[in-house]
């Protein structure tokens, strides 16, 4: 893991690969919560909890065995989790505990690489590639809006500050989709993309 200002000034790095709690195991997704706690997820379904300092909080196990996509993680501390080519959302608490999980609204079994992000508003934004649509729920699984790119989507991200607009912006990139086998994944981040344009969902 590496860190930097947001001036883009070096910060420092640190994590080791490896199996112990401290180490990463193929890590694939990454998030930090309003208070700075750095959640990583592993490919096996393992979420690591780290100080910014790299001090280990918790770690614990999700019900994705194998194949998880991406971590999103609310405001109020709510942990959300999806899976490569599965069509649901699961949310967990801070300390792991299971919460509940729910369909995604209209898109194909099978979906690949479901990407999430999560608004300042506690809302869970999710597009899938290939169906280049974006998603709004709420934190219960209500589907909320539905919007459409025109473009394959390989990632999101929600603005903290929608100038104003009270409309929330989601970023489109173009990207392949992300190979997750062990011998075929190139690196946690995946392939890297061009930035399109940004969308919002009116």
């Amino acid at each position: 893991m590496e860190s930097f200002s947001s001036e883009g000034d070096y910060l420092g790095a640190w994590g080791v690969p490896g199996d112990g709690d401290s180490e990463l195991n193929d890590p694939i997704a990454m998030d930090v919560d309003a208070a700075g706690t750095v959640c990583i997820l592993e490919f096996d379904g393992h979420v690591k909890q780290f100080a910014p300092d790299a001090t280990l909080l918790q770690v614990w196990s999700s019900g994705l065995s194998s194949n998880s996509q991406d971590i999103g993680v609310g405001p109020d501390g709510v942990v959300y989790l999806t899976r490569d080519r599965n069509e649901r959302v699961e949310s967990y608490s801070a300390d792991g505990t299971f919460i509940g999980d729910w369909s995604l609204w209209n898109i194909a079994v099978n979906a690949i690489a479901p990407e999430l992000a999560v608004g300042p508003d506690g809302s869970v934004y999710v597009a899938a590639f290939f169906t280049s649509r974006v998603q709004r729920y709420a934190s219960d699984g209500t589907i909320l809006a539905e919007f459409a790119t025109g473009a394959s989507v390989d990632d999101i991200a929600v603005s903290p500050n929608p100038g104003g607009s009270g409309r929330r912006r989601g970023r489109r990139l173009h990207r392949r989709p992300r190979q997750h086998g062990p011998a075929q994944r190139s690196g946690a981040g995946g392939r890297p993309g061009a930035l399109q344009d940004a969308v919002d969902d009116g």
